[in-house]
């Protein structure tokens, strides 16, 4: 009876890992589906609505002027980000978060549901935005042992709107290797802030106001569920402790803010045009909206084509109109992660199968080198188109993950943008097809980051779709 028993829990088992690698892993890759985006064609629409935009590269900066927003808010919050580590920083964000609420500021805030790293110390922070009368908490297609196939579509969005006022978005995650340029794993990126000028129309379309309806469709959609705790004695212990830990950081920090951000409006650029892009909110392979907007833009380039992600992974599915445009006379730059500093071993054994072929068919490959890492994902399109957001030039954020972009139209961004990526550059080396051969990949790489490289170049081919 009992080797029966075992016998049967050993096939239940078996089944159920089938059943997960065929819809959480086979299914993606032999059986994909990629319907046309609905909102193809939109990169010829573009919205004037008088946002002005300010360029935050600085880490420490980027960590007080989000504290400076939040300061800001006097009716609505609206925050997700996709991923929070432990530290002052994510202290002293969540503090001033709960400061807001405590003076009357309604509160919504989505986490990605199973990659929002709430664990540890920072544990109890769901629980004590749960109950807080002025928060509303939400997680975005939480862990759901009997929907495999909802694992891999996963928010990636970064977004802080205050009131209708500012937006923030860009590439960073909440932690310290984000807002420290000291640590041994910092993470350089980079956000951008639309401010709503006071002297617009009342009839013009505004972004900010194309963000805001974006994030209340995420965070009101079926796939977005308020969590429920079961208070405890435990948890209200520690919640208490948490939140004297917090109260500290946001007191701590609010001291020098002021002497942080300084004047950090009046760095505002005017832009031409505005538009926001996502990718739809749907399970499995979406219509790769945001990619299909892009490889648009970029066949209609005329003299360069400049691109900044970590994370370079163009697919078959993806690497037709991308090869197109490589074959003509617009010169396109690639900045992206070096073998050495490259955080992701996953992502860049699936960059490494494309790195040969893309030098050798023309594009300039400006491998970053220098301390920590680079996380920015930014687009420009002849010195004049800048696209910035969440979204990586690889099959997830294609094709899996919820991603915004914003596109923004004029010569004076996009020279300022240029000029913070030519800063990085300074820290590359450069990959041509004419000096590939001599170019040594693993110099000052370790042995062990080289060993497991070679270990999943047999393996990454066969979940590329999933990377």
């Amino acid at each position: 009876m009992k080797h029966m028993y075992w016998k049967n829990v050993k096939r239940s088992l078996f089944l159920y890992i089938m059943f997960s690698l065929l819809t959480a892993g086979f299914m993606f890759h032999y059986f994909p589906s990629y319907p046309q985006a609905e909102n193809e064609g939109m990169a010829n629409k573009m919205l004037m609505a008088g946002e002005k935009v300010v360029i935050i590269e600085d880490n420490e900066q980027a960590g007080f002027v989000r504290l400076d927003l939040l300061k800001k808010a006097e009716e609505r919050l609206a925050i997700t980000y996709h991923t929070f580590h432990a530290g002052v920083w994510t202290d002293a964000f969540m503090g001033a978060v709960f400061e807001a609420a405590d003076r009357g500021v309604e509160v919504e805030i989505l986490f990605d549901g199973m990659l929002h790293n709430m664990r540890g110390d920072l544990r109890v922070i769901p629980y004590m935005l749960s109950t807080h009368p002025n928060i509303t908490l939400k997680y975005y297609e939480p862990f759901n042992p009997l929907r495999p196939y909802t694992w891999h579509n996963r928010m990636h969005d970064k977004l802080l709107i205050v009131d209708d006022h500012y937006v923030m978005t860009g590439g960073r995650n909440i932690g310290d290797k984000y807002f420290k340029s000291d640590v041994d794993d910092t993470v350089y990126d980079r956000d951008i802030i639309l401010i709503k000028e006071e002297t617009a129309r009342d009839d013009q379309r505004s972004a900010i106001t194309e963000m805001s309806q974006y994030f209340d469709e995420l965070f009101n959609h079926d796939y977005s569920y308020e969590p429920i705790f079961v208070p405890s004695l435990y948890r209200e212990r520690a919640a208490t402790e948490k939140k004297v830990m917090l109260h500290e950081a946001h007191d701590t920090f609010e001291k020098v803010v002021h002497l942080n951000v300084g004047e950090w409006e009046e760095e505002a650029i005017q832009v031409k045009g505005i538009q926001i892009w996502h990718n739809p909110i749907e399970r499995m392979n979406h219509s790769p909206a945001i990619w299909q907007n892009l490889m648009s833009l970029i066949k209609d380039a005329e003299e360069s084509v400049l691109i900044q992600s970590p994370y370079v992974i163009p697919t078959d599915v993806m690497t037709s109109p991308f090869q197109q445009k490589i074959t003509d006379a617009v010169q396109l730059d690639v900045l992206t992660n070096s073998k050495k500093v490259t955080p992701n071993l996953l992502a860049y054994s699936g960059y490494e199968r494309y790195r040969e072929n893309l030098a050798e068919n023309g594009v300039d490959l400006y491998e970053y080198a220098g301390q920590g890492s680079i996380h920015g994902k930014t687009f420009i399109i002849d010195s004049y188109y800048s696209v910035i957001g969440s979204f990586n030039v690889d099959p997830r954020s294609a094709f899996l993950n919820t991603e915004t972009v914003i596109v923004l139209e004029g010569e004076e961004f996009a020279s300022a943008l240029e000029g913070h990526i030519t800063n990085l550059q300074a820290d590359t080396h450069l990959v041509t097809k004419d000096n590939i051969q001599e170019i040594d990949e693993n110099e000052g790489v370790s042995f062990f980051k080289r060993a497991v490289l070679r270990l999943l170049a047999s393996f990454v081919p066969f979940i590329e779709s999933l990377l």
